[in-house]
């Protein structure tokens, strides 16, 4: 329960910002907009195939940032002297990670099944 509870925080953290918002949304909605538009076009497909990865690939980052800026605020620490292990936190980042990348392939999904 530790575990969910500190993903659903970090998830939290990462969507207070509104910039974060805007860029992990971004990603997948540029990419299905270009895959509409160029229906035929080879590129637009390979975007669409790439997507996934580099969409995983910037929540990678943004968790690692986030990571090392509670590491260097203390709240790391913290956590720690509250009897959670690492592996805890490690799997509530995981957590937090897969929850973003399943919204973010939700709303790819979404906008590619509109088709205007």
């Amino acid at each position: 329960m530790r575990t969910l509870t500190l993903a659903i925080y970090n998830i939290k953290r990462l969507l207070r910002h509104k910039t974060l918002r805007t860029i992990l949304a971004a990603l997948p909605v540029a990419v299905a907009l270009v895959r509409i538009i160029f229906v035929n076009s080879a590129f637009a497909q390979g975007a669409a195939r790439i997507c996934p990865i580099l969409c995983v690939g910037l929540i990678a980052a943004v968790l690692y940032a986030q990571w090392i800026a509670d590491i260097a605020s203390g709240l790391i620490d913290g956590l720690r002297s509250s009897q959670i292990s690492h592996r805890t936190l490690a799997t509530s980042r995981a957590i937090s990670g897969v929850s973003i990348f399943a919204l973010q392939m939700f709303l790819f999904a979404a906008i590619i099944a509109m088709r205007f």
